[in-house]
């Protein structure tokens, strides 16, 4: 039997949310439809929606099927490939119809090296479905004695042109266009295609002429409205626009003049239907709040009772919300989904969570948001930190928490997914080896596993050169401590670490990083949430080993022999389980598994806390064999007597 799927609708804009549609195109019981609006008439869209009476803008309906593709299939990767390709700048009307020629009747000589290798690369079947298309382009310039400039303008582009023209309508072409890339999941325009241009109204008074002008301008102030027209303002409109001094009277002028588009009937039934509704961050005033602005989708929307509706805020500041705060764009979201009635602009079951940016210490740079101002619910947020760098969204965290939020809420049970691996380094006093080992970390790649990791080195008070080293390597964050012992050290990285795979690494330079792989993929297909690097498994003779380590100390000789057996036994006799390596400091956790533990001790004891948290919880403890470089009590070796009984004590009490 067929597991019924999950339906998923994504308000979206162009490549924005990347990461988050290719994890959720890539989960088998999960159907995605995501929802765009098409007034772009920025550069090359723009000058197709000038070539061609009644077009709107098809690049973020290109870019969405784009990576939409099963790109596992050579065919199809080269297809997206083909369709993303741009033309050269400065490429003439002359040249660009001279290429289509050249590809319609199948001669592939002489032409763009990249366009060449895209079409021999091509299966014949899918050519054949593409030259007509290409043909229909061409013909149309031809018959209409258009001139179209193609500098810049993707393959792509040009394709959905051609289906458009083919077809006759804008919803039409992009059924076609999905067809020719085999997408299984939609993409969909929210409005039934009528053309519609996006125009913009400042609260210093500038008017905004197009959806390129919203994108681009830089000013601070922010805006009083955008609105939705039939056409292009004639010049004697702008005239009169620009002679109006009153800020409200313009937004009247304007105000009249709109008429709000239709929505898609092929959305009606999606949205009815869909059990989460995902309002994506992106570039507000031009890739969202205009698709909101569409006659019937707010009701729509909230007569979904059974839905959740997750909200997710920007972290930055794009250009088209300098001097916009969160709470500000909230009130935006629920204006423009009333269709710009202020006496209905509550929630009225649109959103059910907001994903929020935890504040920190923030500059002028990122969103604002004041919890006393929020209207709807301190409860429906949720508040962490998002951010991956530079403004943007860490999409594999949202997506890991989308799914949280469908197995508590929705009540439906979804496949296990782990996105990335924290790798907490606590530090004291390291320099010789902290380099070699950070290093070798950054350098250690998870792709096979289909995860990212973060590095995260934790000083605990070093007093010679070790942190400066470390702050010289990039790619690691950094947290500095004072005093604090191993236990508060790494507890200080799981704090800090978005990754929902923990795993610790020391910095002595004992262990070996590719070591790491096979423990964090035990963890990550699902089966173990605890593994620890043993190494004593691989180790012939344990007595040679520690004689490279303590050397003529016969005392700490046999305190180390004997005292790990004994933490080992005192674990068989307590909990009925036995660890070959307690005190290894290579271990690997579930996140959420490891925060239930509420662990609180400060030094190495921390290890025999663990023991006693992981066997209360009932988790299995996998080990697995690992290479270690022992050195010497000389060579900096830290653990002491006191740090085996107090993890003796933790073991037992």
């Amino acid at each position: 039997m067929t597991k019924k799927k999950l339906n998923v609708v994504m308000f979206s804009g162009g490549r924005g949310n990347d990461t988050l549609v290719k994890l959720l195109k890539k989960y088998s019981n999960i159907s995605l439809n995501i929802i765009v609006n098409a007034y772009d008439d920025g550069l090359s869209t723009g000058r197709i929606r000038n070539c061609i009476n009644d077009i709107l803008g098809p690049s973020d309906v290109r870019k969405n099927i784009a990576r939409l593709m099963n790109t596992d299939s050579d065919n199809l990767k080269t297809l997206q490939s083909l369709i993303e390709y741009r033309l050269p700048l400065n490429l003439t009307h002359e040249i660009g119809v001279s290429i289509l020629d050249k590809v319609i009747s199948l001669n592939f000589q002489d032409l763009p090296v990249e366009i060449e290798e895209y079409f021999s690369n091509l299966s014949f079947k899918k050519i054949k479905s593409i030259v007509p298309i290409l043909e229909l382009f061409v013909t149309y310039l031809e018959k209409n004695n258009k001139y179209f400039d193609f500098s810049d303008c993707s393959i792509g582009n040009i394709l959905f042109a051609g289906f458009f023209i083919k077809t006759k309508s804008f919803n039409k072409a992009i059924k076609e266009f999905s067809l020719l890339c085999e997408i299984e999941n939609r993409v969909f325009n929210v409005t039934n295609g009528a053309n519609k241009i996006l125009v913009g109204l400042k609260n210093d008074g500038q008017f905004l002429v197009d959806e390129s002008s919203i994108v681009s301008n830089k000013s601070k102030e922010t805006f009083r409205n955008i609105y939705l027209l039939d056409e292009y303002l004639s010049e004697n409109q702008e005239f009169q626009i620009s002679k109006i001094e009153n800020i409200e009277a313009k937004h009247v002028f304007l105000q009249k003049l709109e008429t709000l588009p239709a929505i898609n009937p092929e959305i009606i039934d999606i949205i009815s239907e869909s059990e989460l509704i995902i309002y994506c961050p992106g570039t507000q005033h031009s890739s969202l709040f205009p698709s909101y602005l569409t006659s019937g989708l707010g009701k729509l929307i909230s007569a979904n009772k059974n839905a959740e509706k997750i909200f997710i805020s920007n972290i930055q500041k794009d250009n088209d919300i300098v001097g916009e705060n969160v709470n500000s764009l909230l009130d935006k979201f629920f204006y423009f989904m009333n269709e710009k009635n202020l006496s209905n602009s509550g929630n009225n079951n649109l959103v059910s969570k907001f994903f929020i940016q935890k504040p920190k210490d923030l500059d002028s740079e990122y969103l604002k948001f004041d919890k006393s101002q929020f209207k709807w619910g301190l409860d429906s947020i949720i508040e962490c930190d998002w951010e991956i760098g530079d403004g943007r969204h860490f999409g594999k965290f949202i997506f890991k928490e989308i799914l949280n939020v469908i197995e508590e809420s929705l009540r439906k049970n979804v496949d296990p997914f782990h996105h990335t691996v924290s790798i907490i380094i606590p530090c004291l006093n390291e320099e010789k080896t902290v380099q070699k080992v950070l290093k070798e970390l950054t350098y250690l790649s998870f792709n096979k596993l289909g995860i990212s990791k973060e590095i995260i080195f934790v000083d605990g008070g070093s007093t010679d050169n070790s942190l400066n080293i470390a702050k010289n390597i990039d790619g690691i964050k950094i947290i500095e401590l004072k005093n604090k012992g191993r236990g508060e050290s790494l507890l200080a990285g799981v704090s800090e670490s978005k990754g929902d795979i923990i795993a610790f690494f020391p910095s002595d330079g004992e262990y070996f990083a590719n070591d790491l792989i096979n423990l964090v993929a035990a963890v990550k297909e699902g089966v173990f949430k605890v593994v620890y690097g043993s190494r004593l498994v691989k180790c012939v003779n344990l007595k040679s080993t520690l004689k490279i380590i303590y050397r003529d100390n016969k005392f700490g000789y046999l305190i180390s022999k004997y005292g790990g057996m004994l933490l080992s036994i005192l674990s068989l006799i307590k909990y009925n389980r036995y660890i070959s390596d307690i005190l290894t400091s290579i271990k690997v956790f579930d996140k959420d598994l490891f925060n239930s533990f509420n662990l609180k001790s400060k030094g190495v004891e921390l290890e025999g806390e663990l023991v006693k948290k992981v066997s209360k919880s009932n988790s299995y403890l996998l080990e697995l064999p690992i290479d270690y470089n022992p050195r010497s009590l000389k060579d900096g070796k830290k653990i002491t007597v006191l740090d085996g009984i107090k993890t003796i004590k933790e073991i037992l009490f």
